[in-house]
């Protein structure tokens, strides 16, 4: 029995866009991690270690870093670590799987709703090759993108078919599609606005009583909306209106919605960073408004005749809404990735205005290979940290955020410090107040020798944030290195510790600079001040053998052999194997009458770890009995 033609014509073209996506992406297999949220997301996440560990797998569940909630994609990172630890390139091509299962759902959605193979081929196919989705496909931290944009589009599917016969099953089928779709990247919000315009175009089912249908979807959107905002504003992700006036949102929102549609025909210049343009020139959001306002018109007076046009217009002004910047999250004024799902719409638009006819089929076919051939392209700068900025450098002014990236790129090199400076040096010239360029230059800085410059950079920062723990360590840090600083030093360390009570790392420097303030002060034979340093030391880390052992000779040196005794003791218990500390207490309980013997085998053991000409000739006086 042989399949219908339909179908076998459906197989076709589900093929031919597998195969199409996975060759134009393919050398991402050798792609690298970025320092641009590859790090922060993926690589240095602790919980991400274990693969699908019970823990993980709660970790994923609640976890809210940065202000999003996706326990979907956090759980296919888990399985991608577990299956492929940290292999940068497998990590690439699952991104690549899910955004070619994506392309086949818009397939399979169109097709099934409009009963249109070739128009909806000709959309998923653009959508599979087009050069603004790169940024989703080859950024691995943008796996969300792919994992949403696969169930946003499951979910039509799947409501489509549920229009066909109406069930409860078919029904809970697409409300869980869409619930996974919120859990992978809560902009899906939009999906319910987008059903109902479905109902309009293709499915012709619209009318007041079918908006009972979209109730659960609203409720559901509408609670991960209000928790992503909280949480982002939480986690001060969302930029204040003091920072970026509404008038200067809408006015950018009404720019970026033009320039996707001219991104959407002509995606030249594409970079990972777009920076936000805080004075744009008056025409510019007139000239946009004029523009969007005739499309609008134009299409609604079209609405009878092609419907399809309203649709489709809808479609992306809606889905692009919570991205569109009038609520501003991060620094972008506008990026590739939130056209992943918008796009769609356009594309929509243009397939099914194009007469049925040879010469458009050939067109279609023309810009998906032109769509391809520039995404061949794109996808080549995304090959490693170095190659994404230093073309972002090149297609865009003013971004600071390229070149602090490259100053992480570049400071990871011993052989690059001097461009690692350059490059913060540059991000600062452009955003003086850029806390972590600043921090970076100054740890280069100090690395190179140059004290007063890191120290400089550091007490800037904390003109900015008073309360940067990094900036109060480092400047501790550098500040210790300067001769005659040390309390100041310690002064820093200790405003850390107020920052971050009971931070592993702030301790560890704190302590460090107290007992090396305490040597200063034994070197100038201050014995009392030493004892007190010494002291503050071992309040923080009472295992701290070093500092037992210099407390013990500073108290020798103002005379209280005893208490020197207990804290050369208490240095052998914390380290066993520390030669001088065994020494000093042999020595001190030489002091004592009757301790001769421990004093021996403490001086003993000194000999055997660290011989030492002059103890052993001491050492052999006190066997022979001819002195101490």
């Amino acid at each position: 029995m042989t399949a219908p033609a339909s179908s076998k014509t459906n197989l076709l073209i589900c093929l031919a866009l597998l195969f199409a996506t996975f060759a134009l992406y393919a050398r991402v297999a050798h792609f690298d991690f970025l320092v641009f949220d590859d790090n922060v997301y993926i690589t240095e996440v602790p919980q991400l270690r274990d693969g699908l560990s019970p823990a993980g797998l709660r970790w994923a569940l609640t976890s809210a870093e940065a202000g999003y909630w996706y326990p979907v994609t956090r759980t296919s990172q888990l399985l991608d670590v577990q299956l492929f630890g940290y292999d940068a390139g497998m990590h690439h091509l699952v991104n690549v799987l899910w955004h070619a299962l994506a392309s086949l759902c818009v397939f399979a959605f169109l097709q099934r709703a409009t009963g249109a193979p070739f128009r909806s081929a000709f959309v998923a196919f653009v959508f599979g090759l087009h050069p603004l989705h790169v940024e989703s496909v080859s950024w691995i931290t943008e796996r969300k993108d792919v994992l949403s944009a696969f169930f946003f589009f499951l979910t039509l599917w799947a409501y489509v078919r549920y229009t066909e016969r109406p069930s409860t099953s078919r029904y809970v089928v697409t409300l869980l599609a869409f619930l996974l779709g919120l859990a992978s990247k809560t902009m899906v919000v939009t999906l319910p606005f987008v059903l109902v315009l479905l109902d309009v175009w293709p499915l012709k089912r619209w009318s007041r009583d079918k908006l009972n249908e979209k109730l659960p979807f609203l409720a559901l959107a509408a609670v991960i909306a209000v928790v992503t905002f909280f949480a982002q504003q939480n986690v001060g992700a969302v930029v204040s209106v003091d920072a970026a006036p509404l008038a200067l949102r809408f006015e950018n929102a009404l720019i970026t919605y033009a320039l996707y549609l001219w991104m959407t025909i002509w995606p030249a210049g594409l970079a990972a960073f777009y920076p936000y343009v805080q004075h744009a020139p008056v025409w510019q959001p007139l000239l946009a408004a004029i523009a969007l306002a005739a499309i609008s018109i134009l299409i609604v007076r079209q609405s009878r005749r092609r419907p399809y046009w309203l649709v489709g217009w809808a479609w992306y002004v809606i889905t692009l809404l919570p991205v569109i910047g009038l609520i501003q999250v991060g620094e972008q004024g506008h990026a590739d990735r939130y056209m992943y799902i918008p796009m769609v719409g356009l594309l929509i638009m243009l397939a099914w205005t194009a007469p049925a006819k040879p010469v458009y089929a050939t067109a279609g076919v023309i810009a998906c290979i032109a769509a391809a051939a520039v995404a061949w392209a794109q996808i080549g700068y995304w090959q490693n940290s170095e190659t994404v900025f230093r073309r972002a450098l090149e297609v865009t002014t003013g971004n600071y955020l390229a070149h602090y990236s490259l100053g992480v790129v570049y400071g990871a090199s011993p052989d690059r410090t001097a461009e690692a400076i350059s490059e913060y040096q540059q991000a600062l010239q452009i955003r003086p107040q850029h806390v972590d360029a600043l921090i970076n230059l100054g740890a280069l800085l100090a690395k190179s020798g140059r004290l007063p410059e890191a120290i400089s950079r550091y007490q800037e920062v904390l003109r900015i944030q008073p309360d940067n723990v990094m900036a109060h360590n480092n400047l501790g840090a550098a500040l210790a290195r300067t001769p005659g600083h040390l309390p100041e030093a310690i002064a820093q360390y200790e405003a850390a510790q107020r920052a971050r009570p009971g931070d592993p790392a702030v301790i560890t420097n704190l302590t460090a600079a107290q007992k090396e303030l305490g040597d200063t002060y034994a070197r100038a034979g201050q014995w009392q001040q030493a004892i007190g340093a010494y002291q503050s030391a071992i309040r923080l880390k009472p295992d701290f053998a070093e500092a037992h052992n210099n407390l013990g000779f500073a108290l020798i040196s103002s005379g209280l052999t005893p208490n020197a005794i207990e804290e050369f003791r208490a240095a052998t218990r914390d380290q066993p194997d520390y030669a001088d500390a065994h020494a000093n207490l042999g020595l001190a309980l030489l002091k004592q009458p009757g301790h001769e013997s421990e004093a021996l085998d403490h001086l003993g053991t000194a000999l055997r770890l660290k011989p030492n000409p002059e103890l052993e000739k001491r050492v052999a006086r006190l066997k022979s009995g001819t002195g101490r």
